[in-house]
């Protein structure tokens, strides 16, 4: 069993004061010292659910929204599946093999639909029948959003996409229709309760949004035919209170090189909307960013963008962070953060793709994800799964060479705290040791050492009980460590 109480599921508030150390504009330097990943752990009850329903034929890639609703008490997911999909209907098992190519299958129909399902302890979870949308002559069945039931483009004037190499590969796909990629998020910024809830994602060939007041039953989708973006992929979107607009992430491509990009677009309303403009690729055409679920984790935003292999065919989530939404850098470019299963057909070898919206508890944060168990565009199956990562644990400095000491010093920040606390891991024979420097120059404040892991741990010094003498001035934090992993500091 896992180690927290599902009956007492309480998120932890986004602290500002934070600072977490793989933001880069933290440090001023370093010794024997390197940034590195945090260590996931996948769940043991992993795959929590599949292709179960008659309207799941095929997962793809999930594209879930999953929140902890601290009003309800309950886990809520939204996702997308192909609720038709004739190449996978009418292939059995035993034909689904790299020589019957998945995209060669006729017929070629697809249809996809946004589905909903709850759980009261994040690992159990349950489709309810909404009796909301109709599929083959019934509504006993968990689907929310379908093509038919909500789009009516012709009332806004909607001219299709009319790129001739796109219309080439939309016929090659076959007949394609509903939702593709819908972001849905609780938004307690809004005050109208109408439009509590909120999606962002691609109708037909544009970006929609749409509203409800209660995740279930949504209003007719508005489309913003300014973003201008392919979005053929998952979106998402978020408030942004340092720029006081909605955020909306989604794709864009270079479609000459056919080259997947990340695009970013900001509205004041949720309604009208700027042109999206690429913030981020891959580093070269065989590793491309897929996607990227963006959150906000106390004073930075962080990303988990998919990195699509062109030559494996397989694609594997990394991590990212920005100052502002829109400026974006890799860390540890290359390495996985959420990595593939290595044994062949695994749940998760073939595919990783993050879910929107980590869960923040006091002892650990949850990583939701699609693990699929075939290549990105061939047969495979898909699987709703559950990553655990230590609170602050996302990336962390470490020593470079395990046998010597470690040095890290910050550039100057303002103390707002009479306290000062750090998280991080310390092994058996590790220290942390802090000093502190004002004006450039040591002061004497020179913690006692920490010798045990933890997480917002806090400071005591050899010669005073408090550092209210800094509040509001300018002090760097010294940090001299071995063995030990540190993740952030905060004042309290």
């Amino acid at each position: 069993m896992e180690d927290y109480d599902f009956n007492e599921v309480t998120q932890v508030k986004q602290n500002l004061n934070k600072y977490l150390l793989l933001d880069s504009r933290l440090i001023e330097s370093t010794e024997n010292a390197k940034i590195s990943l945090g260590k996931i752990r996948k769940d043991i009850y992993n795959p929590l659910f599949t292709e179960e329903k008659p309207w799941e034929v095929r997962l793809d890639n999930l594209d879930a929204n999953i929140i902890f609703d601290e009003e309800e008490k309950i886990f809520k997911c939204w996702y997308s599946s192909f609720i038709i999909d004739e190449r996978t209907s009418v292939t059995p098992l035993f034909l689904r093999t790299s020589t019957n190519n998945y995209w060669s299958v006729r017929p070629n129909g697809r249809e996809t639909g946004v589905c909903y399902a709850e759980s009261k302890d994040g690992i159990k979870w349950e489709k309810p029948n909404l009796g909301i949308i109709e599929f083959n002559g019934s509504k006993n069945n968990n689907i929310v959003v379908r093509d038919y039931s909500y789009v009516n483009m012709n009332k806004y004037n909607y001219v299709p996409n009319t790129n001739d190499s796109f219309k080439t590969l939309i016929a090659d796909n076959g007949m394609f229709c509903g939702p593709v990629g819908t972001g849905i998020f609780k938004d307690f910024h809004e005050y109208d309760p109408m439009k509590r809830y909120k999606m962002f994602g691609k109708f037909h060939e544009t970006i929609c949004v749409s509203f409800s007041k209660d995740g279930l039953n949504w209003e007719n989708p508005i489309p913003c035919l300014e973003i201008d973006a392919t979005a053929d992929t998952h979106s998402n979107a978020l408030w942004v209170p340092e720029l006081n607009k909605y955020v909306g992430i989604t794709r864009v491509w270079n479609k000459k090189l056919f080259i997947r990009k990340v695009g970013w677009t900001c509205s004041e309303d949720f309604i009208h909307w700027t042109k999206a403009k690429a913030i981020l690729e891959g580093e070269d055409p065989n590793r491309q960013v897929y996607y990227m679920p963006v959150f906000r984790f106390h004073n930075v935003y962080l990303g988990l963008p998919a990195i699509f292999n062109n030559r494996t065919d397989t694609v594997h989530t990394e991590l990212a962070w920005s100052p502002n939404t829109f400026d974006w850098y890799r860390i540890c470019p290359g390495t996985p953060f959420i990595s593939r299963s290595k044994k062949d057909a695994d749940y998760d070898w073939g595919c990783i793709f993050a879910a929107a919206h980590p869960i923040f508890l006091k002892n650990k944060i949850l990583i939701y994800y699609l693990g699929a168990n075939g290549p990105h565009t061939g047969w495979r199956d898909g699987f709703l799964c559950l990553t655990h990562l230590r609170p602050d644990g996302f990336a962390g400095y470490e020593p470079y060479y395990a046998n010597n000491n470690s040095f890290l010093e910050t550039k100057p920040i303002t103390c707002t705290g009479k306290f000062l606390r750090i998280t991080a891991d310390i092994n058996k024979d590790g220290f942390v040791k802090i000093t502190l420097l004002h004006n450039g120059k040591e002061t004497q404040f020179k913690s006692k050492p920490l010798t045990h892991s933890g997480t917002d741990v806090k400071v005591y010094w050899v010669n005073d009980n408090s550092i209210k003498s800094f509040y509001n001035k300018k002090i760097s934090i010294k940090f001299a460590f071995a063995m030990a992993k540190i993740y952030s500091f905060s004042f309290s």
